[in-house]
């Protein structure tokens, strides 16, 4: 897919065109949709009934005339509803494969500032592309395989640096993002750690990439065992996936993202309750999202090295699993205490950070998980947490997730919280015996094995990654963090 701005445009050129419009009596929009009126037989806009509906489409009277639809649009409205919008208009859509798609912001752009404007452009070009998935992996028909060729928007008050990034980091984000919505989508008997390394090594086909599995053997002769305690209740063996991307020979900021891949989360021998938990082959959103990041980040040529470490599990229940008391070891050589075994997210990541911080010391460290429903109760469906000590990291990523539609919300993470992670056995137990303020003490476990690195961020995107959204009548993934990863990293220079 490709995306184009312009400023004259012909519709004939187009199969669709979107008008968002803010009131059917702003004097552009009136004008706009008068001309259109000939071509497509549209009534009077009196005799419209435009309603409550986000949308309406109008049907050409001729076959070379374009599909239009009027999209209502508000300013106040967060970036990520502009981005549900559009991937429920285009879902609804009849589509075919290799559209040309023209998105007229004349109307609009007025009613904007600047920088909502690029998110806006951000947002609804993004959820366009995202109308175009088709859940339906393993049904008898085959699924619809279909994207635009070209979106092009129309607009007139945008700077040139903005017109690039978005120009380039658009196709990049959405050409990546259907194969990690399958991997999310996939059932635990389809989506083994193994499918997961299998589909990653298929992607990184750049010289400037290395792709490195370790399974139980090696995982045992270096160290690591928290990881190796969550995978003892499954026949599928555990493993972790390290990509490394160095473009460039001068040097650049190393970023290492880690990335929670729990392929099915039973909680071990701290079962789940039956309701639900077939959606938690969902649980390797965070891994998912980091190697979408990656990917796309590649594609990107972005002048970042990158270290992307994903340690990948199921969590099951069998004889042979970790117990609730039990005692372990880990890589970063902390003993821990194992509370609970339904928090087990938090134990492959420590291996996985503490790996990434010893061997590749990296200038920043980001690790994305889906952790806790603690963050769920706090935030809702609206944000994911972000947990750092680290100010202009902070403010870094927050800027990203409010520009395209994936808002962040940060947490604390005094010290206080440290001291109810104590363990009276072991160096730190897994998780806090108090039912307050789970989500930032599964942070502060984490931080213990980063070693307090100065620049490391945790993102618990629970309420994010899988949910409701316009694209499946139940929850399905989302998407979210691989383009907000992608951001963060576009713009790190």
């Amino acid at each position: 897919m490709k995306v184009d701005f312009k400023d004259e445009i012909v519709l004939g050129e187009y199969q669709v065109v979107i008008i968002p419009f803010v009131i059917v009596e702003d004097e552009r929009f009136r004008a706009s949709y008068d001309a259109l009126r000939p071509s497509h037989g549209l009534p009077a806009l009196e005799e419209m009934d435009t309603g409550n509906n986000a949308f309406f489409k109008s049907y050409p009277i001729h076959s070379e005339a374009p599909v239009i639809y009027f999209v209502k649009v508000r300013p106040d409205h967060a970036p990520s509803h502009w981005k549900k919008l559009s991937a429920d208009l285009f879902f609804k859509h009849t589509k075919s494969d290799g559209e040309r798609i023209l998105i007229s912001l004349k109307v609009i752009e007025k009613n904007f500032k600047k920088r909502q404007l690029v998110s806006f452009i951000a947002c609804f070009v993004f959820g366009a592309s995202l109308g175009y998935y088709d859940i339906g992996l393993y049904k008898k028909q085959a699924r619809r395989d279909s994207r635009p060729s070209i979106i092009d928007v129309s607009v007139s008050k945008l700077r040139t640096k903005d017109i690039d990034k978005l120009s380039r980091i658009l196709p990049a984000v959405s050409e990546v993002s259907f194969g990690i919505m399958d991997l999310v989508n996939a059932p635990a008997n389809h989506k083994s750690p193994q499918v997961f390394i299998d589909f990653a090594k298929s992607q990184c086909d750049d010289d400037s990439v290395s792709c490195q599995a370790f399974y139980t053997d090696e995982l045992e002769r270096m160290g690591l065992h928290a990881l190796l305690s969550v995978s003892k209740g499954s026949t599928n063996p555990p493993a972790m996936l390290v990509i490394h991307y160095k473009p460039v020979e001068v040097p650049c900021p190393r970023v290492a993202l880690v990335g929670k891949g729990v392929t099915f989360d039973t909680g071990g021998l701290s079962i789940k309750g039956s309701q639900n938990m077939h959606y938690m082959k969902s649980d390797m959103g965070g891994a998912a999202a980091v190697l979408g990041a990656t990917l796309a980040a590649i594609k990107l040529d972005v002048p970042v090295e990158l270290i992307t470490v994903v340690p990948l599990t199921e969590n099951s229940v069998d004889g042979e699993s970790t117990k609730p008391g039990d005692v372990i070891k880990s890589y970063h050589g902390s003993t821990i205490e194992v509370i609970d075994t339904d928090a087990e997210g938090r134990l492959i990541l420590a291996d996985a950070l503490a790996y990434a911080v010893k061997n590749y010391e990296p200038d920043y460290l980001i690790d994305l998980a889906t952790l806790t429903g603690s963050i769920v109760r706090a935030l809702g469906n609206h944000a994911a947490g972000l947990m750092t000590d680290n100010d202009k990291l902070a403010s870094s990523l927050l800027k990203a997730g409010d520009s395209i539609g994936e808002r962040l919300w940060r947490m604390p993470l005094w010290k206080e919280y440290r001291e109810m992670m104590d363990s009276d056995i072991a160096d730190i137990k897994n998780l806090s015996e108090k039912p307050v303020a789970g989500a930032i003490t599964a942070a502060t476990f984490l931080k213990h094995f980063t070693d307090d690195h100065g620049a490391w961020a945790h993102i618990d995107i629970a309420g994010m990654a899988f949910g409701s959204n316009p694209l499946s009548k139940s929850y399905s993934a989302t998407g979210y963090g691989l383009y907000l990863i992608t951001e963060w990293l576009y713009d790190l220079n």
